[in-house]
């Protein structure tokens, strides 16, 4: 488990060991070899109530498959979730239904996320009737109704009869999150809730996401691969490189004080994020490699400015920087955190 340390009391979600591999072939021949793709390699991760965790990469580096995972759309190849302690497993087997009122997943894409022939208002009411059926009809509506005022859409009389392609991308997006908050989630995910949208309507949606956060005190991974917007919404940030975490810190410092050679580039990268001092553009080589067989060494050392023969050999450990983050590096193993500054 990693030493993740909130100011928050109360664990709502614990990652041990989190795996997911899927077979591919690695030649085009019918009877080709299939072997292990390493979608996710292994990770831990602490949420706590009330925290929103950015999860920042490169495409491809596996943070959707993880945020599947978290919330069981995905079954991991090995490794365990806690939900509140009990494992999520556990839970299914038990008590679904509670499992899937307090869990709930925001996608990409809002065009995709519902069925065109259907209206807003049978849309957003199929949660109420599936998990709140002591309700009235006339309840669950009072509650849409609430929601949807509450984000934004007024009056929400206007937006219930109307279908998803009369809508635009971000007024789409707002009902997406909303009906997710419906049933007071304890725990969301957010997968690239605003990559879709146009810059205009985009710091709408996200205060409106940090709103509903304060409001109702849900924890929240917030996938994506714009690190000035995960500095704006998230508490905790880790960095994933081919379904690894390498770096794991609070937001500030882990942007004031990048030590992974992987984060330093991304950050370096991101000419839209407010930083104090400037920092030099640091080029990333290549593409992120095959995610089958990625090892022995460390994945990012075919791409790294400062990689070093060890890097090659053996995976390395992490390395504790403050109580609060910590990176998997050799650099910082061997030589200190001053060799890998750029």
């Amino acid at each position: 488990m990693n030493n993740h340390i909130s100011e928050h009391d109360e664990l709502i979600l614990e990652v041990k060991n989190l795996k997911k591999f899927y077979k591919a072939k690695t030649n085009s021949h019918f009877f080709g070899k299939k072997e292990n793709l390493e979608a996710v390699g292994g990770i831990d991760l602490s949420v706590y109530k009330g925290e929103i965790i950015g999860i920042i990469g490169e495409s491809g580096c596996g943070k959707s498959t993880l945020g599947k995972l978290l919330v069981n759309l995905e079954p991991p190849t090995d490794g365990e979730i806690l939900f509140r302690g009990t494992p999520v497993q556990e839970m299914l087997q038990k008590h679904p239904a509670e499992f899937r009122k307090t869990v709930q997943m925001v996608f990409q894409n809002p065009f995709d996320t519902f069925l065109q022939t259907e209206t807003i208002e049978k849309i957003m009411i199929r949660p109420l009737q599936l998990y709140a059926s002591d309700l009235s009809h006339d309840e669950q509506l009072q509650n849409v109704i609430a929601i949807l005022e509450e984000g934004g859409l007024r009056p929400a009389q206007d937006f219930l009869p109307r279908y998803p392609h009369e809508l635009s991308g971000g007024q789409l997006q707002r009902i997406s999150i909303l009906r997710s908050m419906l049933l007071n989630p304890a725990f969301l995910v957010v997968d690239e809730p605003v990559s879709m949208l146009d810059v205009s309507v985009r710091a709408d949606v996200i205060n409106m996401i940090l709103d509903l956060k304060e409001k109702y005190q849900t924890s929240i991974i917030f996938i994506s691969h714009d690190i000035s917007v995960v500095r704006y919404v998230a508490d905790h940030i880790a960095v994933m490189y081919l379904g690894r975490i390498v770096e794991e810190g609070s937001t500030e410092e882990l942007l004031s004080n990048p030590k992974h050679p992987y984060t330093k580039a991304l950050i370096s990268n991101c000419m839209t994020i407010d930083l104090d001092h400037p920092v030099k553009r640091i080029k990333i080589k290549g593409e992120i490699p095959s995610p089958i067989n990625p090892g022995p060494g460390c994945y990012f050392c075919k791409r790294c400015y400062a990689a070093k023969c060890i890097c090659q050999e053996t995976y390395p450990d992490k390395t504790q920087i403050t109580d609060n983050h910590f990176a998997y590096c050799h650099l910082l193993c061997q030589e200190g955190e001053k060799s890998i500054e750029s």
